[in-house]
């Protein structure tokens, strides 16, 4: 790596359909995660053809996969065992790392469970990048540099570094947008970091200072919404929607949330409020600030 005469191409993961938007079961055969998935359960079912009744399900095990084909073969190959159906509800509840097992024997032991290729590649980084990438873990979706700074951070630790290394080694992945650049995990990877972070006794450090981080977000675009600066800061919480609502779940629905996290949780309500007006998530709103 990082030689002068070197070319590096992406191999980006298998392209999959959008689960909200369903094109016919011909046009389906033409994304590289259905066609494999199908494939490969042909491999150990000769008879098994994708249905109308069973393409949701496909799919949305293809999305949840994020279109990697290790993930997406381990799957498949039990639907001699499984409905497309019943394989979308065992993964969903038993998580990707439990689920995804059972690889060809002739495979290098590191490519039968995903568990084990993550692993392989976990022990290649330094202890320093393994805490880094474990921390990682607390992020939901794409997040950006001054997220992963603000809550990351580690004095023996460079960022910026750290974050390319694993760009790299294909851990990490870059998400462009307009004007920044953002960063992204497949989510077999992120609940292996968690799983690490869990074991390191940080989850809950790093819950705080995730849940502090986009609640002072938040807070800070409160009043820009009322200013000419609306459309950037609504494009702002649009884009970090994801990791703000995964910090309101942690701060209002976990029974164990501390009572500094509840509190975190209420203001970052009602940070978003005049943004829930303005898009028109009365319902979501209420669900927040009323509670379960």
């Amino acid at each position: 790596m990082r030689l002068l005469a070197e070319h590096e191409y992406v191999v980006a993961p298998l392209a999959v359909p959008d689960p909200e938007s369903l094109p016919s079961l011909d046009h389906l055969h033409q994304y590289g995660a259905v066609a494999l998935f199908v494939a490969r359960a042909r491999a150990v079912q000769a008879d098994f053809t994708l249905t109308r009744a069973d393409a949701n399900a496909v799919v949305q095990i293809c999305h949840q996969l994020n279109g990697l084909p290790l993930a997406i073969e381990l799957v498949a190959t039990r639907i001699r065992l499984f409905s497309a159906d019943q394989l979308l509800h065992l993964l969903t509840a038993q998580g990707l790392l439990r689920f995804l097992t059972g690889g060809a024997r002739d495979l290098a032991m590191r490519q039968q469970t995903m568990r084990a290729t993550i692993d392989w590649s976990y022990h290649l980084l330094s202890p320093a990048n393994q805490l880094f990438l474990a921390r990682l873990g607390i992020f939901v979706g794409c997040w950006t540099l001054d997220a992963v700074q603000s809550i990351c951070a580690e004095p023996a630790i460079d960022s910026v570094e750290a974050l390319a290394l694993l760009v790299e080694q294909n851990l990490v992945y870059t998400h462009g947008t307009p004007g920044q650049q953002r960063y992204t995990m497949l989510e077999a990877i992120r609940e292996y970091a968690l799983e690490r972070l869990h074991e390191r006794g940080e989850e809950q450090t790093l819950r705080l200072r995730h849940a502090l981080f986009y609640t002072n977000l938040a807070e800070a675009a409160e009043p820009n919404l009322r200013s000419g600066r609306q459309e950037f800061w609504l494009t702002r919480l649009d884009t970090e929607y994801t990791n703000v609502r995964a910090t309101l779940a942690w701060c209002l629905q976990t029974p164990t949330a501390t009572l500094e996290m509840k509190t975190l949780g209420l203001r970052l309500s009602a940070g978003l409020w005049y943004y829930w007006m303005i898009i028109g998530r009365y319902n979501e709103a209420k669900l927040w600030l009323e509670g379960p």
